[in-house]
């Protein structure tokens, strides 16, 4: 017989582990133990770095789960469209930084970005999940539609 109410205890289970690490001041919440051949889609940014990344997300796939990450990022996270001096201030407790000519930083930064982003592509390759990109000055549908792709691979052909 089906366990009604099961699912929803379990997201309130992974809400309630956001909750805590957003209050521990760390972006990245403990893994959660989640039902086996489940699938869990994660979305954000993913900018931590892939040292920080790859426990957490080798401790969902150990959970022999289908992996799905959308990486959804600013154009200005991505191109640095900044010129002159700048002052960046962190989001998360990040400090400040004042960068004199930000403009001579952009090649050196946009090679060290998509480094990351081809890391996180691969450690999704590694553990069999889907990696799909989505910027916010993009239309959404295209990641979607990838990401419905893979959802429904996963399902013969329904989601």
């Amino acid at each position: 017989p089906p366990r009604t109410g099961h699912g929803r205890l379990r997201l309130e289970q992974v809400a309630a582990d956001l909750v805590r690490a957003d209050a521990a001041g760390g972006p990245l919440p403990p893994a959660t133990s989640l039902p086996a051949h489940g699938e869990l889609v994660l979305v954000g940014d993913f900018l931590d770095p892939i040292e920080r990344l790859r426990p957490l997300l080798s401790a969902y796939a150990e959970q022999r789960l289908a992996g799905y990450l959308v990486q959804v990022v600013d154009p200005a996270e991505e191109l640095l469209p900044f010129d002159g001096r700048v002052r960046f201030a962190g989001l998360e407790a990040d400090g400040e930084m004042l960068v004199p000519r930000v403009d001579r930083l952009r090649g050196a930064y946009g090679e060290r970005f998509q480094a990351h982003r081809a890391a996180l592509a691969d450690l999704a390759r590694q553990l069999g999940w889907t990696f799909v990109v989505h910027r916010t000055d993009h239309a959404p549908q295209p990641a979607l539609l990838a990401l419905y792709q893979a959802l429904t691979q996963t399902h013969g052909g329904e989601p």
